[in-house]
């Protein structure tokens, strides 16, 4: 996944929002299980690196990416 420091940010904000305490409030795991899939492992690389670290590096190394407008 490619979920960066400012997604943790923002969910941790919705579940402040929606009520969550506790451990509903933690954050985003750097490797967590897949929901119903216990083999299956989700890898959030970049949790530690802010939107904007990770376009400059893009434009400084020329690699392409994309957003999605819609999130």
């Amino acid at each position: 996944m490619a979920h960066h420091k400012d997604d943790q940010v923002e969910t941790f904000l919705w579940k402040l929002m929606r009520g969550a305490g506790g451990a509903g409030l933690a954050g985003m795991k750097s490797i967590a299980d897949f929901p119903g899939q216990k083999k299956l492992k989700i890898a959030r690389p970049f949790l530690n690196l802010r939107k904007t670290e990770l376009r400059e590096y893009a434009k400084r190394h020329d690699v392409n990416y994309s957003e999605d407008e819609t999130n």
